[in-house]
């Protein structure tokens, strides 16, 4: 059997050891720790750091004649801007008035740096829409990274949109339409006379009662 002296010997040694363990696991839990933090922290950093991108005068200025434009038209604007990254931004248009008409988002990357936009074919008023007072609304999104998303958003001045005109091809076309319409106009009452000239015959060769 082995003495008291060697037991509390080998008692001694793995005390040791298990302390030297814990010891490496506390170690590795606080540097576990740490480095959440760290990630944490710089998440924090890169979605609260104001990050400029994209500087726009405002309002954009409205460049149709007496800012008025007919519907089936295009909406000519243009507006100054100072950019700071060479990031691109998706673009959202919208025309405002008692509700909003949407346009389809795309992709633009001006250079950086400053300059002017000016945009004559971008934005056509839709042939149904009301008569009245609109402003143009864009807004740029910019995706920084996956922390940080930041939304540029411009407004115009106002204008007004006006009934759509109708061209000298459209007012021909309208006018052989109703003489079309005239036409068949014509043929049925021709024809009807003609039917009701019949049935006096038929009823008075007793055909018909």
């Amino acid at each position: 059997m082995e003495d008291k002296s060697t037991i509390h010997q080998k008692c001694t040694d793995l005390e040791k050891r298990l302390n030297t363990r814990f010891k490496a696991y506390n170690l590795l839990a606080y540097v576990f720790v740490f480095i959440m933090f760290a990630i944490v922290a710089t998440g924090f950093g890169l979605a609260l750091y104001p990050f400029k991108t994209l500087v726009v005068k405002q309002p954009i200025h409205i460049l149709n004649t007496n800012k008025e434009v007919c519907a089936g038209q295009y909406l000519e604007y243009k507006f100054e801007y100072k950019k700071f990254t060479n990031k691109p931004a998706l673009v959202s248009k919208q025309l405002v008035n008692d509700y909003i008409i949407t346009f389809d988002d795309y992709t633009s990357n001006v250079p950086i740096g400053e300059g002017i936009v000016l945009n004559r074919t971008g934005v056509k008023i839709p042939e149904n829409a009301p008569t009245g007072r609109y402003k143009l609304r864009i807004a740029f999104t910019y995706y920084i990274n996956p922390f940080s998303t930041q939304v540029v958003r411009v407004e115009s001045e106002y204008f007004t949109v006006k009934n759509m005109i109708v061209n000298k091809d459209n007012k021909n076309n309208i006018k052989q339409l109703i003489k079309i319409v005239e036409e068949n106009k014509q043929m049925l009452k021709i024809v009807k006379e003609r039917q009701d000239a019949r049935i006096e015959r038929e009823r008075g060769q007793g055909l018909i009662k």
